[in-house]
């Protein structure tokens, strides 16, 4: 199978050493999440990547997440929940698959980037790799491929009632440290 953002396509070109400090942040902090909603807790050693005061405000978040999802009875799995169609030869792999009180999903993709979602970078029209489009239309493209493949999965359409983005801000020290 096809990953879904090779499916959609992506402005995005990563450097030669295997992409952007956010990019490689990002996927720390991904595998960090999976194991706070998976095991109830962060890992303890994060000094070579992570700053105290940035893992204090990770987990600051995620907890905050997690008591507005348990508030409203959301149950949440977060590892290595992959949805595909065998027919379109497509696949990908949720950051946070909610299970909501009424039978419906949730989809939250965790989001890291070096600005803000409120900033006019997340929202302008970038162009690279022949396509033209905002860093907020990747993302919501990606979440909408993400609901079609779990709604085909299961012959289900309107399983999925919420896409969520969850954007987390990075930043990296002097050190290269999140």
């Amino acid at each position: 199978h096809k990953r879904v953002t090779n499916e959609i396509g992506s402005t995005y070109t990563p450097n030669k050493t295997g992409g952007t400090a956010a990019t490689k942040a990002g996927k720390f902090i991904d595998e960090m999440v999976r194991r706070f909603f998976n095991e109830g807790k962060m890992p303890d050693n994060i000094d070579f990547k992570m700053t105290s005061k940035a893992y204090m405000a990770l987990k600051e978040a995620l907890e905050g997440l997690k008591a507005k999802l348990k508030k409203k009875g959301y149950k949440v799995h977060a590892n290595n929940v992959v949805v595909w169609d065998s027919n379109a030869g497509v696949a990908g792999e949720l950051d946070i698959l909610v299970f909501k009180p009424n039978g419906k999903f949730a989809i939250v993709d965790i989001k890291t980037s070096a600005y803000s979602v409120h900033s006019p970078d997340y929202t302008s029209t970038v162009v690279g790799n022949g396509l033209h489009r905002s860093k907020e239309k990747q993302h919501r493209m990606q979440l909408t491929m993400y609901k079609r493949l779990l709604e085909n999965q299961y012959n289900s359409p309107d399983l999925v009632e919420e896409l969520i983005i969850y954007p987390l801000m990075i930043q990296k020290d002097k050190d290269g440290k999140v």
